[in-house]
């Protein structure tokens, strides 16, 4: 009869390179998750950079005064912070805010990256 001489990988062997393959990646999957950790660090702040440096052009641009972020009396009495004041505070520095990157950009300045609530909206922009 016909006999090989080809030689295949025994069962063994498979099993061998499989768990030095799961040990590696057991290893390395921790130092993937701090390499993520620090990523979004240093998109929060750059963010908060962003941010900072829009309000400053902001002052420059109206004699030193930073945006308002709380609601006023007609007297001009604080009455509290509220959605609505951030969200003007918001809306008068967005204008420096310039990436190009459309509406999405909104949410990716104005929230944390590693905040587990930032898929959910609230309603807000």
């Amino acid at each position: 009869m016909f006999q090989s001489n080809r030689r295949a990988f025994t069962l063994i062997e498979l099993l061998v390179v499989i768990a030095i393959i799961a040990i590696l990646a057991a290893i390395l999957f921790p130092v993937f998750a701090q390499a993520r950790a620090q990523a979004r660090k240093a998109v929060c702040l750059s963010n908060q950079k962003q941010i900072i440096t829009a309000v400053l052009m902001y002052a420059q641009d109206y004699d030193e005064y930073f945006p308002r972020t709380m609601e006023t009396e007609s007297t001009g009495f604080p009455l509290t912070v509220s959605w609505w004041a951030i969200h003007n505070y918001q809306a008068a520095i967005e204008a420096y805010i310039k990436n190009g990157r459309g509406a999405d950009n909104k949410g990716n300045i104005w929230w944390d990256p590693s905040d587990p609530d930032r898929a959910a909206n609230h309603g807000r922009r």
